[in-house]
Order: C-alpha cells, then structure tokens, then sequence
C-alpha cells in the first residue's frame, strides 16, 4: 500500500491541531463567554456587579451552561477553519506555506464568513442556553432546538446570521493577518527548533501574545456589532431586526450599551486565544515530527 501524501498528512495534522486547540481553549474560557452574554442581554452595572448577581442567584454552575454545545462546535469549527484557511491560502498563493499578511487577511475573512453559515445556529443554541426566559433557563440543547424549530421553522436557528456573517469578514481578516504579522515580526527568530529551554519558553511566551493580541484586536473591532447579534439571537421567537434593536440599545443605554460586557470579552479572547494558537502550533509540531519518523 502507498503511504498517504503529504498534502493529506499535512491537512489531517491541521485538523486535528486545530480540533485540539479549540476544545482546549473553549473549555478553559466559557464562563467567561457566559459572563459577556448575561451583561450583554442584561442591565447589570459592571462585570463583578454579574459575577456576583449571577453566583447568588444560580450558582457556580450557572457560569458553565451551555458549555457541550460551543465544545463540540468549537472542536469542528477549529479543526475546519484551519482546514479551510490552508486550502484558501492554497488558492490564493504562489508560496502558502510563507503567505503575505494581504494574504492572510483575505483567507481568514473568507474562512470566518464560510464558517458562520454553519456555526450560527450552534452560537444561537448557546447563548438561549446560557440566558434566562421568564425566570427559567432551558434544560439543554434538545429542547432549546425543539422550541425555536416549533415556533419559528428551521430558520429560527438562523435568526442573526446577516450580523454574524459581517462580522465574521472583519474579525477573521483582522484576527488571521494581524497574527501573521505579530508571529512574523515577533514570534520568530525566538528559538524553539533547535533552541535550549529558554529559547524555547521565549518563542511559546511570543507565540501567547501574538494570539492574544490577534484575538483581542478582533473582538475590539466588531464588539458593538456583537452586541447586536447576541440580542437578537437571545429571543427566542421575536423578529426584531438588527437596525431595531440597535436604536433600542442607543435610546435606553446611549453608546455605553454597545460595550456592555466588554471587559470579560477582552479577558475570555486574551485567555482562549492565548491558549489555542500555542496549543495548535504544539500540536501540529508534534505531528509532524511523527509523521517524519
């Protein structure tokens, strides 16, 4: 039997890095996410004031509801992002293993939009997890699904995906570019192949920041509009429209309300993206050694 290509060993090696990366950095980070979608959707003055509302109301676990669906889809979403983004990268250059940062921006975007169209309705499951309705919160995945399916069609799942998509173009540019840029002009050259332990903790350190920093440029940029996206996606059945809920936020709350829940956003993207990238270019390293073997 032939051995497998090394484009196939190489898009397996992605998959299952990214796959690895996203698990890990969702699991570590969701009550975080919960945190940014309860002030989000709520009033609560500030980040501790829904920290400490939220635990004496609910409890501890309340901060990890919600938690098997953004696991499961960000499991997919990484190992199939990365994929895709490779094949993009693939697409568009003559060298894609050393892409440019024009580069790197048009095939993150392209990747992020693709991905919305099939990530939304996991994103729309979460968030009706993670919140209340009329006192009470839903009792999981099932029912969450039955009950907006019931009412609204198969497209109620959907409900937001205009949003979602733009912003998706944006981030993913900024979030793929700039950490191409932060990995290239700071990351490398830290030692790590070959290097002695320093050397190597200097480029694993350079690694965290570049995605920190990448994650966190990326949310900074689109927050307002995922202000918007986690309201409408929050009801269950109302059609309320993005320009609606817009000028609601604006009369009720002034710009203010268009970064509420900012901070733990920020804090959760500094800490999952500072995990995934390390975790995936770990991954993939390792993968390729023993595919070398």
């Amino acid at each position: 039997d032939m051995a497998p290509s090394s484009s196939h060993q190489s898009a397996r090696n992605e998959l299952t890095a990214g796959a690895c990366a996203g698990a890990a950095s969702t699991f570590l980070t969701h009550p975080l996410d919960t945190l940014r979608v309860r002030m989000q959707v709520g009033s609560f003055p500030g980040a501790v004031a829904a920290f400490r509302s939220i635990l004496a109301a609910e409890g501890l676990s309340a901060f990890w509801r919600g938690l098997s669906v953004p696991l499961a889809a960000s499991t997919v979403r990484s190992a199939l992002s990365f994929g895709c983004l490779s094949a993009v990268l693939r697409a568009l250059c003559d060298e894609p293993a050393t892409p440019t940062l024009g580069e790197c921006a048009v095939a993150g975007s392209v990747t992020c939009a693709l991905g919305a169209v099939y990530l939304h309705p996991c994103d729309r499951i979460k968030i009706l997890l993670q919140v209340r309705h009329e006192g009470r919160a839903f009792s999981g995945p099932l029912e969450v699904v039955q009950t907006v399916v019931c009412r609204s069609g198969f497209r109620g799942l959907y409900r937001g995906i205009g949003v979602c998509v733009v912003m998706d173009l944006v981030s993913g540019a900024i979030y793929f570019g700039g950490n191409r840029w932060l990995t290239v002009n700071f990351a490398e050259g830290g030692g790590g192949d070959g290097g002695d332990s320093g050397d190597g903790a200097t480029q694993a350190l350079k690694l965290v920041g570049a995605g920190s920093l990448s994650g966190v440029s990326s949310w900074a940029a689109i927050y307002p509009l995922d202000v918007v996206r986690t309201r409408m996606a929050a009801q269950p059945f109302g059609w309320e429209g993005a320009a609606d809920i817009a000028r609601q936020l604006f009369r009720t709350g002034g710009e203010r309300a268009f970064f509420r829940g900012l901070v733990p956003c920020l804090a959760r993207s500094c800490f999952s993206d500072g995990i995934f990238f390390p975790v995936y270019w770990s991954v993939s390293w390792q993968l390729g050694t023993r595919g070398q073997d």
